[in-house]
């Protein structure tokens, strides 16, 4: 149990960090758009 918990926990900060990263990226594409 102790190894999937610390797995599922790895997983949630990689999706968390996908998440920001693509979130960002399409700030960054939207800003050039819009100037």
């Amino acid at each position: 149990r102790r190894l999937t918990l610390r797995y599922e926990r790895k997983a949630e900060h990689f999706l968390a960090f996908l998440t920001l990263r693509a979130a960002l990226t399409c700030h960054k594409k939207l800003r050039k758009l819009t100037t």
